[in-house]
């Protein structure tokens, strides 16, 4: 993309500005008239004249950062590129998104990260490394997916994609050439966030049987996974049913303490308990029941994955269920729209002045008064180290 002309007699330099233009489909008259500014003020852009005022106005009715309009025009391009299939509108928001945590790990860890000169494990090579860690003990497979992910720098938020073409994204840049990897996941705003983790955490798995070739001649590697209405993939599940008994540690017994259903609705309760603790869809897992159960009919068991698979039919089952404390504790599913570490670093360097302070809040997603607030914790603390982050 070298220009625009958007009905001038000359081609001009592109902006920023344009290129959000160009992927919301409009001009730059339509975009001004659509957040409120005049025309000439977003023509200025291309001389690098954009007023703070301008700036102000559009990452607020645009819901980005005031940041993404002083990135460069091909660092923006590149990534609305790479998440082409996400719907315009949510595409330049998570562009934002990927952007500033990729700048945030520069400013507060530097070169501390080596790169991973390896491509992060398939689906099989994961399964075969957990089953011959014998410390793992009780550890829930999805647990040890995370935990792999963590050591390789891969880190996991959720953004709202809002489209049926897709549920999930991975996307990671060269590790030859950058040490930082993200992936992201679908999430329902409206959804708890455990119960959106239960599916993202299954999508993860769902990609994680997509790799294999990795390119070596770009920076960037996107996998693209389709929404499967099933609610549960059939490779995904032939894998972990062959080399894991990831459900054995229920039995309808435990379920039945604490409900009086019918077997077709104790099934479907089962499927999302046992979800709980394994960190995986409740559609997936009910799947595995219908291939071993002779107790409940396969209409049932049909009827009960097709709920399963829409996550809002889930939602409302599991606060219920938590507060039984059938499941553990100590595993957190939930997927931060940033990463808790990075929230954490960034407080961290905002403390000690190493990050910009709008930087900071951004990442934090909270406002100037909440960051003095928060500041003042730690100074009575003593020690950042103490601080709660908040989730965001």
């Amino acid at each position: 993309m070298s220009g625009y002309t958007h009905g001038m007699a000359t081609t001009t330099a592109v902006s920023v500005v344009d290129v959000i233009a160009d992927t919301l489909g409009m001009t730059l008259n339509q975009l001004a008239k659509t957040v409120g500014v005049t025309e000439d003020a977003l023509l200025k852009a291309r001389g690098g004249e954009l007023h703070p005022a301008t700036v102000q106005t559009l990452a607020r009715k645009l819901g980005v950062s005031e940041t993404l309009f002083t990135r460069s025009t091909d660092s923006v391009e590149t990534l609305l590129k790479v998440f082409r299939v996400v719907e315009p509108h949510e595409r330049i928001r998570l562009v934002d998104k990927v952007a500033t945590v990729r700048d945030a790990l520069h400013s507060i860890y530097g070169t501390v990260y080596p790169p991973i000169n390896r491509p992060f494990p398939h689906l099989d090579l994961l399964l075969d490394e957990y089953e011959r860690n014998e410390i793992l003990g009780l550890l829930p497979f999805v647990a040890y997916v995370r935990q792999r992910l963590e050591d390789d720098y891969i880190m996991v938020f959720s953004h709202p994609l809002r489209s049926d073409d897709y549920s999930a994204i991975l996307f990671v840049p060269d590790k030859n050439r950058d040490p930082y990897s993200y992936l992201v996941v679908d999430t329902d705003p409206n959804c708890h966030p455990i119960t959106n983790a239960l599916y993202q955490w299954y999508d993860v798995l769902r990609i994680l049987t997509r790799i294999r070739d990795w390119r070596t001649d770009t920076s960037w590697h996107a996998v693209y996974l389709e929404r499967d209405p099933r609610g549960y993939d059939e490779q995904v599940n032939i894998r972990l049913a062959e080399s894991l008994a990831v459900f054995s540690r229920y039995t309808y017994d435990q379920v039945q303490k604490n409900s009086a259903l019918a077997l077709a609705d104790q099934y479907r309760l089962y499927a999302i308990v046992a979800g709980l603790w394994n960190g995986l869809s409740p559609a997936a897992v009910a799947d595995y029941f219908r291939r071993d159960s002779r107790e409940v009919s396969s209409i049932d068991a049909e009827n009960a994955i097709r709920s399963l698979s829409d996550r809002s039919n889930v939602d409302e089952v599991v606060s219920r269920i938590i507060g039984w404390e059938l499941v553990p504790t100590e595993y957190d599913w939930t997927i931060p729209d940033y990463p808790a570490l990075l929230k954490r670093a960034a407080l961290a360097a905002a403390v000690q002045g190493d990050l910009e302070e709008r930087t900071a809040l951004e990442i934090l997603g909270i406002n100037g008064f909440e960051m003095t607030a928060l500041l003042e914790q730690v100074e009575q603390l003593g020690s950042s180290d103490e601080t709660t982050v908040p989730s965001g």
